[in-house]
Order: C-alpha cells, then sequence, then structure tokens
C-alpha cells in the first residue's frame, strides 16, 4: 500500500480514538464498526460513564492510495440504530464481527456482528445473543434471525469461519466495559457452538478443549482452514493462559489438541489480535491481566504440516509501556 499520496474526498471521516471496535477487510474494503469512545470532557481512563457508544461504520478503500496518517474513512451507514432490526443495541462494542463475503456485480460485502454490548455497556436483556447483518450494498442493517441453539448473550468471545459455518468459542457473561475496558473479566465461558451459514442454524459442540476463556485469539489458519487456533487469553482462574499453550480445534472431525510452540512465546496477554496469511499466525498487542500494560510487540506462530508443530518467531519488540 502506498502512504504517500493523501485519498481524502469531501466527505471523508475523522477517526476518533476508540476500544472494542471491529476492524475486517473483505476484498479491497476494510470495514471498522462501532465501538466506545471517550467523552470530550473526560481525561480519565475510560469507563461507562465517561465513554460514548459509537455506532459509525467506516469503509476504507485498500486499492487507493493514500496517506496512512490521514486515512479517507466514508461512512457507510450511520447508525446501527437505524432500522428496527438493530434498534434495541444502541451501538455495536466488543462484538465479534466477520465477512459473510461478497456478493452481486460490484462485490459488495455481507458482515455479521455477534455478541457484544448494547450502548448503556450492558448485554442484551433478551437473553439472546446481538446477532446483526450489515449489507453494503444498500447500504443497511438487518436482524440475522438465526435458529437452533442460540448462544447466551457474551463478550469477550472469539468467531472464525471454517468449513461453511461460523465457530463461537468462550467470553463472558460480565463485561468489564462495565467498569472499564482494561478491568479484569469474570464469569468466563466454557462453550462452544457451530452456526451453519447454508441453513442459518446454531448447534453445540462438543469437546474438551482448553476451558472456560475470554479475550483471547481464535484464527483460522489459512494453509490448512479446518485448524482453529486459539491463543492466549484470561482463564477461569482469573490468570493469563501461556502463550506457548497452543490449542487447536479441527473443524473436520470435531475434536481440541493442545501443542507446546516452541521459539520465544509473548508474554501472557489478554485482548491481543490475531489473523492469518498461509502457515503464519501474527499476534499483536493486548493486556496484562490487571490492565496496567499495554504491549506493542507482533510475533509470527508459524504451523509446520510436516512436523505437525507450531513456533513462534519475534518480528517487532518494544518495551512494555504502561496503561495510561
Amino acid at each position: 500500500m502506498a502512504s504517500t499520496v493523501p485519498g481524502t474526498t469531501s466527505n471523508s471521516q475523522p477517526v476518533v480514538p476508540r476500544y472494542g471496535h471491529q476492524a475486517l477487510v473483505v476484498d479491497q474494503y476494510m470495514y471498522l464498526i462501532g465501538g466506545r469512545t471517550a467523552k470530550p470532557s473526560s481525561s480519565a481512563p475510560p469507563t461507562v460513564a465517561t465513554s460514548s457508544p459509537l455506532s459509525q461504520l467506516l469503509r476504507l478503500d485498500l486499492s487507493k492510495s493514500f496517506a496512512v496518517t490521514n486515512p479517507p474513512y466514508l461512512t457507510r451507514t450511520g447508525d446501527v440504530t437505524s432500522t428496527a432490526a438493530a434498534s434495541s443495541l444502541g451501538s455495536l462494542a466488543l462484538s465479534s464481527c466477520r465477512p459473510l463475503g461478497a456478493v452481486g456485480a460490484d462485490r459488495s460485502a455481507v458482515l455479521r456482528c455477534m455478541g457484544g454490548v448494547d450502548g448503556t455497556g450492558q448485554l442484551p436483556s433478551s437473553g439472546n445473543m446481538a446477532d446483526v447483518m450489515y449489507f453494503d450494498a444498500d447500504p443497511k442493517w438487518a436482524a440475522s434471525n438465526p435458529t437452533g441453539l442460540l448462544p447466551p448473550p457474551r463478550t469477550g468471545h472469539a468467531v472464525t469461519f471454517a468449513n461453511g459455518a461460523y465457530f463461537l468459542f468462550g467470553g463472558s457473561s460480565a463485561p468489564s466495559v462495565a467498569a472499564s475496558p482494561m478491568a479484569p473479566v469474570q464469569s468466563l465461558a466454557n462453550d462452544m457452538y457451530k452456526l451453519n451459514l447454508a441453513s442459518n442454524v446454531w448447534e453445540g459442540v462438543q469437546g474438551l478443549g482448553p476451558g472456560a476463556r475470554a479475550q483471547f485469539s481464535m484464527t483460522s489458519l489459512r494453509s490448512q482452514p479446518n485448524l482453529l487456533v486459539a491463543v492466549g487469553g484470561v482463564g477461569a482462574a482469573g490468570g493469563l493462559a501461556s502463550m506457548s499453550d497452543v490449542w487447536v480445534f479441527n473443524s473436520q472431525i470435531g475434536t481440541w489438541k493442545l501443542y507446546q510452540a516452541t521459539g520465544t512465546s509473548p508474554q501472557p496477554r489478554r485482548g491481543h489480535s490475531a489473523c492469518s496469511i498461509g502457515e503464519f499466525i501474527y499476534v499483536q498487542g493486548g493486556t496484562n491481566a490487571q490492565g496496567s500494560v499495554v504491549y506493542a510487540d507482533m510475533s509470527a506462530l508459524i504451523y509446520s504440516s510436516t512436523t505437525d508443530s507450531f513456533r513462534y518467531v519475534t518480528l517487532i519488540h518494544f518495551d512494555r509501556q504502561p496503561f495510561r
């Protein structure tokens, strides 16, 4: 991507600092969805009282040159509450949004957001997990209306794609956003669900996995997309999982397997990001258990199909920085 030519237009939007948002790429576009932002009058760490929900959905064309310090985001739809389907949400924060694909001659994206908190920072009171879809062709939001065994409300969970389905695992039924996004999470979940995208039906998935966990990453390995790789996060006792413990769910046979990664493992963390290219999973950022330290490093977790093993390679290392 070139970073020398500003590509701003008359309707490009400023991107305010935020947390609990989602970013995902479909074809040439990156979408930035929801989150919460500190109120202008507050300099304290963000809580529900000192932050505001964001219902904004922005799109960035990655095929065009732009200045990385001033990316020309465009608003695609102003408000997730603009349709009756999502009116109870008030915003989308700490949700897990995934692409459902690109459709039509113009390859318009369809996105789906599952879980998260509403505009007050609370889980939905309906007893069902938030589940809405976004159609970029119109653009508009709509209810997903799944059937089957619906997952309960949660945040801090992970959703990833394999074999025509979404797999959802873990999370928390007591969102830390109610106090602070950096506060330790509680009431962790140890359940897994599968959403058949063809039928839009949820079902439970059995199997012994990593145990109750939240604020971890679970990534479909691009070189072998039936393997869902989970690392990091908060465990049931409140401590952080070792990053050398690599839990892999094989979506073809429905079983978990624990690997011990070699190399230099990153510090234990929660709230990090991970994405896969080929046999690589790139792990970046996160915070310690107390939320007092934010990490700015990046490591590659590399899978070898020859030896059926994982190893870490440190790509970017920074000294730990205290959270302010």
